[in-house]
C-alpha cells in the first residue's frame, strides 16, 4: 500500500507541474505573487490528507504485516520443524484493500494450510484459519456457544451430542445428526474438540468443501487484534489432523 500512495503521490505532482506548464498559468502566478500567494497556496490541505494516507500506508505494511507475519510464523515452523523458526516460510500479498499472510504444508499425510487475512477498515479484526485435507462426506458446522448460537438452538437446528460438557461448550449442525453424534461420542475426538474451544481460543469447526477439495477448518477467535495471543500452533495443527482422521475412519464404518 505505500508503493501505491508514493505512486500517487508523485502522479498528483506531475499533474499538477503540467498544469502549470501548459496552461499558460504565468501571469496567475504574477499576480499571485503580488497578492503575497505562492503557485502551490491552497495545497496545503490537499498536501496534509497525502501524508495521512502514507501514515495509514506505513502503519499498514510495516507494522500490521509484521504482526500478521509474527501470528502465523508458529504454524510454519510446526510444519517444518526441521527449520529454524526464524526462517520458517510465511507469504504475504494483497488483494486490494485484503492483505494474505499463509503458510503451507503438511502433518503426517495430511496438507495443512493457515491463512490469516485482514480487510483494511474493517472492525471486525483478521480471520484467522487452519485448514486440513479431509475426505469424509459429511458437513458439519460446530460454533462456540455464543447469542447467535442460542437461536440456532430456538429455531431447533442444532444437533444434540448427549454430552453436557460438549453441549455448554459448542452447538453442532451437521447433515448427518446420527452419524456425527456417534463420532463426537469416541473419547479421542471428545478430547480433542473440547481441547480446541477451550484451551486453544477456536471460534468454529466447520467440515466442507467438493470432492478432493475437502477441508476440515478450524477458525481462531481473534477479539483483540492489535494484541494476537500466543498459540500452540503444534497442538491446533495435532488436533484438527487427528479430527480429520477419525472422522474419515467413523463415515468409512458407517
Amino acid at each position: 500500500m505505500t508503493k501505491q500512495v508514493l505512486l500517487f503521490g508523485a502522479f498528483a505532482a506531475a499533474v499538477l507541474l503540467s498544469m502549470w506548464w501548459l496552461s499558460g498559468i504565468v501571469p496567475v502566478i504574477a499576480l499571485n505573487w503580488r497578492l503575497g500567494e505562492t503557485p502551490s497556496s491552497g495545497l496545503g490541505r490537499p498536501f496534509l490528507f497525502w501524508l495521512g494516507l502514507l501514515a495509514i500506508a506505513l502503519v499498514r505494511d510495516y507494522v500490521v504485516r509484521r504482526r500478521d507475519r509474527n501470528a502465523v510464523r508458529p504454524f510454519a515452523a510446526a510444519l517444518e520443524p526441521e527449520i529454524p523458526a526464524d526462517k520458517a516460510s510465511v507469504m504475504q500479498s494483497s488483494a486490494g484493500l485484503v492483505d494474505y499472510t499463509t503458510t503451507l504444508g503438511s502433518l503426517g499425510n495430511r496438507t495443512v494450510k493457515v491463512t490469516l487475512h485482514e480487510v483494511a477498515g474493517t472492525r471486525t479484526g483478521p480471520i484467522f484459519r487452519v485448514e486440513v485435507s479431509c475426505e469424509c462426506p459429511w458437513v458439519l458446522d460446530m460454533r462456540r456457544r455464543s447469542t447467535f448460537s442460542r437461536l440456532l438452538g430456538w429455531a431447533g437446528s442444532v444437533v444434540t451430542t448427549g454430552d453436557p460438557e460438549l453441549d455448554a461448550a459448542f452447538v453442532v449442525q451437521a447433515d448427518d445428526e446420527i452419524a456425527v453424534r456417534h463420532w463426537l461420542s469416541g473419547p479421542g475426538v471428545r478430547n480433542n474438540i473440547l481441547a480446541l474451544f477451550r484451551h486453544h481460543a477456536v471460534a468454529s469447526v466447520s467440515l466442507n468443501g467438493v470432492g478432493s477439495d475437502r477441508l476440515l477448518r478450524c477458525e481462531l477467535a481473534t477479539n483483540n487484534p492489535s494484541l494476537p495471543p500466543t498459540r500452540d500452533a503444534a497442538g491446533i495443527t495435532a488436533a484438527l489432523c487427528a479430527l480429520a482422521e477419525s472422522a474419515e475412519s467413523c463415515a468409512t464404518r458407517a
